[in-house]
């Protein structure tokens, strides 16, 4: 027998597995009929358009025995392997200030086909209390073979509790304008310099609040 092969177009899926067709062209006795499936493998598993070769054949009765009747493999047809979807999608990271460099991380990616191995980066990456947006990308050898679409996450810097306790100051009246002073800093991280101001100051004889 010989026989023909088409074989189905279908999405990137990191596997070179065609879906075949095969039609006898030639060599059935008497209008007789037989069934033909089989495998077939593409030459490569990338997007594009691909060769497939039958791998495989088997034939079963129909009007005439599967018996009767030999079919090689070796058949070829060509089809497209068009891109899969891939999409990536950042994480929301709460955190607090803590004087030092902060990074986003923990993007997922959906989509993604059998061992393909992606790197994530553009992460948003502060310091100081604010929102900051990622800017994702997403590289890999098989980047060619996908359509990647992005859904930013977002890095959130909280303000850390900072605490200002003012002193309190008893001196005696002198003629002079006398001032409060020596507050306390609880919280303060890393080398922040933190400036106070609004101290008490007064002359006369009298309790005098700071407003700091």
């Amino acid at each position: 027998l010989t026989a023909s092969m088409t074989v189905a177009g279908k999405t990137y899926d990191n596997t070179t597995t065609a879906t075949p067709t095969f039609t006898i062209s030639s060599g059935l006795v008497n209008s007789q009929t037989l069934t033909i499936t089989g495998t077939a493998t593409f030459g490569s598993s990338n997007v594009g358009v691909q060769t497939a070769t039958a791998q495989t054949v088997s034939l079963s009765n129909g009007t005439g025995l599967a018996s009767n009747y030999s079919l090689s493999t070796g058949q070829t047809a060509t089809a497209t392997i068009t891109k899969a979807t891939l999409t990536v999608t950042g994480a929301t990271t709460n955190v607090t200030y803590n004087a030092s460099s902060q990074s986003n991380s923990g993007a997922t990616l959906s989509g993604r086909q059998g061992s393909d191995v992606f790197t994530v980066s553009g992460y948003a990456t502060a310091t100081n209390a604010a929102t900051y947006t990622d800017n994702l990308s997403a590289t890999s050898a098989a980047s060619a073979n996908y359509n990647i679409s992005y859904v930013n996450g977002s890095l959130i810097i909280a303000k850390a509790p900072l605490t200002i306790t003012g002193a309190t100051t008893n001196v005696t009246y002198n003629g002079s304008a006398q001032t409060n002073s020596s507050a306390t800093i609880t919280g303060r991280l890393g080398a922040d310099t933190i400036a106070v101001t609004g101290y008490a100051s007064g002359t006369n004889a009298a309790t005098y609040n700071d407003i700091l």
